[in-house]
């Protein structure tokens, strides 16, 4: 694998099909969930393997959720300060092969009693950390309680027209928020635009048709099954027809 040192950042490594055909995979052009220019992202990556690469196609396109923490360092440890059962490790920032073998010595010797000298670094219950992480981590909160407030800004009171197959919208019908989207066969999906987990409003990504939640990385199917956590509760089901309960409406902005 090779990656590069610059801003933005790009990774290719070569892979050959049991054919023989030689690929290259390409990884970068990273965004939040629930950001407007999926599209462009992706496109602008793919110019750039053309640019190195004598690329006569692209066969596929996806998405990778990594974990990120205000100080850069993964948290690995008890879940909480008081937890003698539950341990976690996370954030680990695309490093998962370096960052997961620490992190397992570091768990397997906390749970057995044993002293590891890592362990005070990767400390799970830590705040800001050696980094500096506290002013990110408020910071990032912040932006979160921002998107959250999206509930209360106003949504277009549009209908599927226009929608095509692979196209999602959020609309206002009744005074809620509602979540419409084609399948790749053309049907129709309509569902609650309120996350399930903790009430942002989720976006349509169209590079990957689902609903992205860009306050916390939850990720939804067209007909709303959860994809991704941390959300557990699909989105909830709605008439697509337009026929919109008004006591359920009047319980989301």
């Amino acid at each position: 694998m090779y990656k590069s040192a610059g801003d933005p950042s790009r990774s290719i490594r070569g892979v050959t099909d049991p054919d023989g055909a030689n690929r290259v995979v390409a990884i970068g052009a990273g965004f939040e969930p629930g950001a407007e220019d999926v599209e462009s992202r992706f496109r602008h990556l793919e110019d750039w393997v053309g640019r190195h690469f004598k690329v006569r196609s692209v066969s596929h396109r996806w998405g990778n959720m990594d974990y990120h923490s205000s100080d850069g360092v993964p948290y690995v440890g008890r879940l909480h300060r008081l937890s003698n059962t539950q341990w976690t490790a996370t954030g680990f920032g695309a490093w998962g092969l370096s960052n997961g073998a620490a992190a397992a010595r570091i768990l397997a010797d906390s749970i057995v009693g044993r002293r590891n000298p890592w362990a005070g670094f990767f400390d799970a219950t830590r705040l800001g950390g050696s980094g500096g992480g506290l002013g990110p981590m408020l910071k990032r909160n912040l932006h979160v309680g921002q998107m959250w407030a999206g509930r209360l800004r106003p949504s277009p009171a549009e209908d599927a027209a226009g929608l095509a197959p692979g196209e999602g919208k959020v609309v206002r019908r009744g005074g809620r928020k509602v979540a419409l989207a084609r399948d790749a066969s053309g049907a129709l999906h309509a569902v609650s635009a309120i996350c399930s987990h903790m009430g942002c409003v989720v976006a349509w990504n169209p590079v990957e048709v689902c609903w992205d939640c860009p306050c916390h990385g939850s990720r939804f199917a067209v007909d709303g099954r959860v994809l991704h956590g941390p959300a557990v509760k699909d989105l909830e089901s709605l008439p697509s027809d337009g026929e919109i309960d008004e006591t359920a409406a009047a319980q989301d902005p």
